[in-house]
């Protein structure tokens, strides 16, 4: 369940950010919001880290092994655009 509520507080956050970014007219994002978004970048990461090596190789090929590409494809492209951001930012 902890994950399912991390989940939500992205979603929130990117919300909030959403929010803010329109009604400041701001183009970037700050850095506060960078941060959040690099942190949840992260802890997804680990997540499925975790779960590849708990389950090795069935991890893609248990019956949730559509699942498990799709959370694996959304955190790899979610930490390229973290790092993407970061590189921009240098």
């Amino acid at each position: 369940h902890a994950i399912a509520l991390l989940i939500l507080a992205n979603a929130g956050t990117v919300g909030l950010q959403t929010d803010y970014m329109a009604t400041s007219l701001q183009e970037h994002a700050p850095a506060l919001f960078q941060a959040i978004n690099f942190a949840f970048a992260v802890l997804f990461a680990i997540e499925v880290a975790l779960r590849l090596i708990a389950h090795g190789v069935s991890f893609f090929t248990m019956p949730s092994w559509k699942w498990n590409l799709f959370d694996l494809i959304l955190v790899s492209v979610q930490s390229l655009e973290e790092l993407l951001v970061l590189a921009m930012d240098l």
